[in-house]
């Protein structure tokens, strides 16, 4: 993986870091800072290039053999140990002179479903992002983000690079998943091979929680330029 440096989204953008005299690096709303230039690409080996949300140590037949129902895909999201709907694991020191114990998992807290459906949209994206699954599975995770209350058909559109695809879109919540936050998150697909191309966050409105500051219509996000499988070291 590489990071390949930040550059201007608009032409608008564009013209305003122009004028700015075109610096390598930049401060933007929120205090993070960025360079154009990219960064030395980081080698991933092992379990640790095989990405799934949630499982730690993930073996190519998991991915080769994701449930095809999205009803039963759902289920298997929902039971990875970093779900929202698992209990997670206590975390503690035993106190001195007492014996050694198991400490119990903290049980899950009760969630809504617009909780649970925007963690299935997150982790559902990242896998087709990032994770070398077979077309077949890529097709099952769409159609399972395609069942999803709440999940909406942007339609055609063109990512950072000017690729066309076909978005689809999950409008971010606040944490008790009640209220819109005026950030949409979306993931970006070419229709025709059903790979990724990217996925973004939009500032859709004003009063934004995730983006204070930051314009309506911005975008921050990720692009994949190109995945494939290769016999080739890496260097």
């Amino acid at each position: 993986m590489q990071y390949m440096g930040a550059r201007p989204a608009t032409s608008a953008d564009k013209a305003a870091w122009r004028r700015a005299g075109s610096p390598h690096t930049f401060e933007t709303v929120g205090g993070k800072r960025f360079t154009t230039s990219p960064s030395k690409p980081v080698v991933s080996r092992g379990v640790n290039a095989l990405s799934i949300p949630g499982v730690r140590e993930p073996s190519l037949r998991q991915l080769q053999e994701l449930p095809a129902d999205p009803d039963r895909l759902r289920d298997w999201f929902l039971s990875l140990p970093n779900s929202p709907t698992q209990p997670a694991p206590q975390v503690g020191v035993t106190p001195q002179g007492l014996p050694d114990a198991t400490l119990a998992p903290v049980p899950s807290p009760v969630l809504n479903d617009a909780q649970i459906n925007e963690w299935l949209f997150g982790a559902a994206s990242k896998m087709i992002l990032e994770s070398p699954i077979t077309p077949a599975g890529r097709a099952a995770v769409l159609r399972m983000l395609a069942d999803i209350p709440g999940v909406e058909l942007i339609g055609k559109v063109h990512d950072a690079d000017g690729r066309a695809g076909t978005a689809i879109a999950w409008n971010h919540r606040t944490p008790d998943g009640k209220k819109e936050v005026h950030s949409q998150a979306r993931l970006i697909i070419d229709v025709k091979t059903g790979r990724a191309l990217a996925a973004e966050d939009v500032v859709t409105g004003p009063n934004n929680m995730l983006y204070p500051g930051i314009p309506i219509g911005d975008v921050a996000g990720t692009s994949t330029v190109k995945a494939g499988w290769t016999d080739k070291a890496p260097g």
